[in-house]
């Protein structure tokens, strides 16, 4: 696949065999499996010391963000929906392998730092449910706002580690926004970056560093490079 060597197992008991056995970069395990289900597969590579630094994928067609909260309790670090884009898997599984696994879990004994937190402002629920799921499975924390105005009271709350903003949104827009940003103490230093669609992308740009932001990127983009924008960022801090 893309170049990697890959190994594989036909149900969870021969995925935990082959685990021990080969000590894999990254495991991307099915949910559901015959046999022992994904699940279990997660616990028990999570419960062996072995094998619990791992960093541990599932790919499922859940959804619901209430599955996606299930199955990184269960022990997985990320999760990838199906149906999979080929033209993005490998880029996926490349980042889980790169971040290591979750934040929640701990591995061996030693605790591990906490996910950055992700504050996505955007008005429309569908570019929200996009970006989460670019996210989520390398597990990053995304706290949703629908517009500026319920973002600053996020942010104020809980101030995030980095804001991508949209532009462009009814009442206050991205750019507003930002000067609210930069003008509060305890959120000025949070890095910001601005998406959007349609326009003129290099005036927009231009405006938004002028203000403070920190990048700045035009919708369509892959996940790679949101992922890699989000890593340029915040790598000060990791």
């Amino acid at each position: 696949m893309a170049g990697h060597e890959v190994t594989e197992a036909l149900d969870g008991e021969s995925g935990i065999a082959a685990v021990k056995r080969v000590r894999p970069q990254v495991v991307i395990c099915d949910v559901q499996l015959p046999g022992i289900s994904g699940y279990d597969v997660a616990a028990a590579l999570k419960q062996d010391a072995e094998t619990s630094g791992i960093p541990l994928v599932a790919v499922t067609a859940f959804a619901m963000v209430g599955d996606r909260e299930r199955i990184l309790r269960q022990g997985f670090d990320g999760y990838i929906a199906k149906p999979i884009e080929p033209t993005t898997f490998a880029s996926q599984v490349e980042a889980a392998a790169r971040l290591g696994p979750g934040p929640a879990r701990a591995s061996a004994g030693r605790a591990r730092a906490r996910s950055p937190r992700v504050l996505v402002v955007d008005n429309s629920a569908a570019n929200l449910e996009v970006i989460s799921g670019m996210l989520e499975p390398f597990g990053y924390q995304v706290m949703r706002a629908r517009s500026g105005e319920e973002a600053l009271t996020l942010a104020a709350a809980d101030p995030p580690d980095i804001v991508l903003c949209d532009v462009h949104m009814p009442g206050m827009d991205g750019f507003a926004f930002i000067r609210e940003v930069k003008s509060r103490e305890g959120l000025r230093s949070v890095p910001c970056v601005f998406l959007s669609s349609g326009g003129d992308a290099e005036a927009y740009a231009r405006q938004a560093r002028a203000l403070g932001a920190s990048g700045f990127l035009s919708r369509p983009f892959e996940p790679r490079a949101l992922l890699q924008t989000l890593r340029r960022h915040l790598a000060p801090d990791e």
